[in-house]
């Protein structure tokens, strides 16, 4: 179980040798089948290669089901002009109260970023749409796509970086998929209707055959025969006294420290765009002018940071946020570089706008939102503000799309005015490193620059999780609002 062993090892786990019912990773002939176009797989050793061409596409599925587990299949994507091709990995059940997981990678024109589309059903409701633009070139190289799944969450990840977490919130009475045994499948097809820019590129046949190239099939789960009864599945692949399985594990209920930080900078760093507020038509067939009205609109969502160099109006003669940032900043670095004798007296920090907890007031995510100087209005919106030192005026810092991205501004902000004094959000997170390292995908061994910190342990779960609810709302349902985290 060299797979199983490797795999447990990365999230920490030693109870390989105890685990019932768990699949090894193995060849594709071992663990998949061929589902159409058979005429359009290429095998090439342990690599497979799906052909895409205006004649058909292809599609393969898993010989068996599971229940909860591990799927991980390492992709190359569609190189060159991809427009209009869509290539999916995802785990589906059957029937019209199915649950499903998907992975789709959007084709685009040669030289634009790849999209990944991810999205969750859960008895035959979809609109869950999230998408975002992955930090490399997936058409150079292969890289790792993987679907984990217990009782607690399903966790989309990509390298072993979490992009996605949609967790369970039964307590609330949002059904999570935990009763149906699911197949794994993959296909690459034609969706120009949709695919690229909302189906105003169509696919160019010139450039056919579209290839995308497979290898590192592997399967860490539950396997659900087909003589095991629905009704007995969710028995059969639960733990208990005789047998126990790795997910769950209570370290499997809930992300790490160290990916909740990876969650943190991938969204921060390449912002989540949430298709499924704007949109709610089968993620299959999207299309039309809205399509159109996001793929331009994207762009919008590029930059996190807080634009605190923008000059605002104000009266003649007063200072802008940044050059009052700046006076702060370059006293407290005074302050630092004095001696213990000659220190002047550091200002006492602000504690920080409590109106994000008032309750009535503003959006209606305020109530849950503890983070300090931050706000929401009642549109949705996130503003961040805070008070200068000696009682002075409170400073407007701006609007964000996200709580996070406003504390953060408020953090940055807070650094300035009062140096190491400062009361801060995420006190580990280091803007300026983050900023230098935007470009750079956190690693295994090179991780994202707030992880590269030792004492990042003050960063707790509890309010990295409220503030991952805060940041996701929906216009089609509490549902939407709430499950991804």
């Amino acid at each position: 179980m060299a797979a199983s062993v490797s795999f447990a090892c990365v999230l920490g786990f030693f109870l390989c040798s105890l685990m019932a019912g768990s699949i090894e990773s193995r060849n594709f002939h071992d663990l998949f089948q061929p589902s159409w176009a058979f005429d359009h797989f290429i095998y090439e050793g342990e690599l497979l290669k799906l052909r895409l061409d205006n004649s058909s596409g292809a599609g393969f599925s898993s010989k068996n089901k599971y229940l909860f587990g591990k799927v991980t299949i390492q992709i190359k994507l569609i190189a060159g002009d991809s427009a209009g091709t869509v290539t999916a990995f995802y785990m589906s059940s059957e029937g019209s109260n199915h649950n499903e997981f998907d992975f789709e990678f959007l084709g685009n024109t040669s030289g634009e970023p790849y999209s990944v589309q991810t999205n969750v059903y859960v008895n035959g409701v979809g609109n869950r749409e999230q998408r975002l633009n992955l930090w490399f070139d997936p058409t150079k190289d292969f890289h790792s796509y993987s679907i984990f799944w217990n009782r607690r969450q399903v966790i989309f990840l990509v390298d072993e970086t979490p992009i996605r977490v949609h967790s369970n919130l039964e307590h609330r009475g949002i059904p999570f998929p935990k009763d149906q045994a699911m197949g794994v499948y993959s296909s690459i097809w034609n969706a120009d209707d949709w695919a690229t820019q909302g189906g105003r590129v169509k696919t160019n046949w010139a450039h056919a055959p579209f290839i995308a190239s497979y290898k590192g099939f592997e399967i860490d789960g539950c396997e659900c025969p087909t003589t095991v009864a629905t009704s007995d599945v969710a028995r059969k692949c639960s733990s208990d006294g005789e047998k126990k399985y790795w997910w769950d594990e209570p370290t499997m209920s809930e992300l790490n420290l160290h990916q909740s930080h990876q969650l943190v900078w991938n969204r921060n760093v390449f912002p989540l765009f949430d298709v499924a507020n704007l949109g709610t038509s089968s993620h299959r067939r999207k299309g039309g002018s809205l399509w159109s009205f996001l793929f331009v609109q994207s762009n919008l969502f590029n930059s996190w940071m807080p634009k605190l160099e923008k000059l605002q109006t104000r009266r003649p003669g007063s200072l802008s946020v940044a050059e009052t940032l700046a006076k702060w900043k370059d006293y407290n670095d005074h302050l630092d570089s004095c001696t213990d004798e000659a220190k002047l007296t550091r200002r006492v920090p602000a504690k920080g706008s409590k109106k994000g907890c008032m309750k009535g007031k503003g959006g209606p995510e305020n109530m849950r939102c503890n983070y300090r100087g931050v706000r929401q209005r009642t549109w949705g919106k996130w503003v961040a503000e805070i008070r200068a030192p000696k009682r002075g005026s409170r400073l407007w810092l701006g609007t964000f799309p996200t709580a996070i991205d406003a504390a953060l501004a408020y953090d940055e902000a807070a650094r300035a005015m009062y140096g190491t004094s400062a009361r801060l959000n995420f006190p580990n997170i280091s803007i300026p490193t983050l900023l230098k390292e935007k470009e750079s995908p956190p690693t295994k061994e090179s991780p994202s620059p707030e992880i590269k910190r030792s004492s990042i342990s003050s960063l707790g779960s509890t309010s990295l999780s409220l503030s991952y609810e805060s940041t996701i709302t929906s216009d089609h349902s509490e549902e939407g609002a709430a499950e991804d985290v």
